[in-house]
């Protein structure tokens, strides 16, 4: 389990060496380093120690077919809301109320985390109204809380080894987010922007669309550091932030910070009107809300 969940301490240390390499990004780091840190936390602290039952073909473990218990995940969301407000303190008197509701009515979570899984956006929205909740944080807290459950049941499958040939997550069928170029050879890495777990895929061909031939992936990237850049497809218009961590002392599994601070390369290449891989067309309720965006 070591080699899936990353070291709390190599996160901070990572989180901490960012700070001092790209201080223009320091308040997307300081928001969302104790969510991250504390979702970790819970991973370790909550992982199971039974193998789910996988389904015999990918996805492994369909994500609306997580598991959910109700008593952790319950815990978990109380956990994240501290963390959630850590970061972005202007949240805590919504948080307040969300915090008191979830104390009245613990199995909600697992409801609410359930509806999110499967696509559901009306169930949060209802809920939200119902009890006069901030919409917004509550839909935040639910899909960071889903997010850590799916993680918890996906982190027990064993890893897959051979190169995935579909741009869905082999383990919960999500899409990612991020790509890491690693390795001597400079192998490709998806990470799951749902579940987290990575998986081996074509360094040539679109993440979207898979189509592999010459000069189709256009890449984007600041002066100076070609390390960083987003990726993207001329034939589908679809992009995927990309890192190459060869020159970095760190496992692909810890690499989930550096994606903070690309969000400047979300805004470069979407001047060309380009769409993040990791949109899920079908579902609009996967879209980050707006409580997570920091200016």
């Amino acid at each position: 389990m070591s080699s899936i969940i990353p070291d709390v301490r190599v996160l901070e240390n990572l989180l901490e060496q960012l700070r001092k390499e790209s201080p223009e990004h320091g308040l997307v780091l300081d928001a969302f380093a104790p969510l991250l840190l504390q979702r970790e936390n819970l991973l370790h602290e909550h992982a199971l120690k039974r193998k789910p039952k996988a389904a015999a073909e990918y996805p492994l473990l369909p994500r609306r077919e997580a598991p959910l218990c109700a008593k952790v995940s319950a815990q978990a969301a109380l956990a994240l809301l501290d963390a959630i407000v850590a970061g972005l303190p202007a949240n805590s008197d919504a948080a307040k109320s969300i915090m008191a509701q979830l104390h009245k009515a613990p199995g909600a979570v697992r409801r609410l985390c359930k509806a999110f899984l499967s696509g559901d956006s009306t169930a949060l929205e209802t809920y939200a109204a119902k009890h006069q909740l901030s919409a917004e944080l509550l839909k935040f807290l639910i899909v960071q809380t889903s997010q850590f459950m799916l993680a918890r049941s996906v982190n027990a499958l064993p890893e897959i080894l051979e190169k995935h040939t579909s741009n869905l997550c082999p383990y919960c069928g999500s899409r990612p987010d991020l790509s890491i170029i690693h390795g001597s050879g400079g192998e490709r890495r998806l990470l799951c922007s749902q579940c987290g777990r990575h998986w081996r895929y074509t360094r040539t061909a679109c993440v979207f669309c898979g189509v592999d031939t010459p000069e189709n992936l256009r890449q984007y990237y600041v002066e100076g550091n070609k390390e960083d850049r987003a990726v993207l497809c001329a034939t589908c218009n679809h992009y995927i932030l990309e890192t190459d961590i060869r020159k970095r002392d760190i496992a692909i599994q810890a690499s989930r910070p550096l994606g903070m601070v690309l969000g400047h390369l979300d805004a470069l290449v979407q001047e060309e009107d380009a769409i993040p891989v990791s949109v899920e067309p079908e579902d609009a309720f996967f879209s980050p809300p707006a409580i997570a965006r920091v200016q």
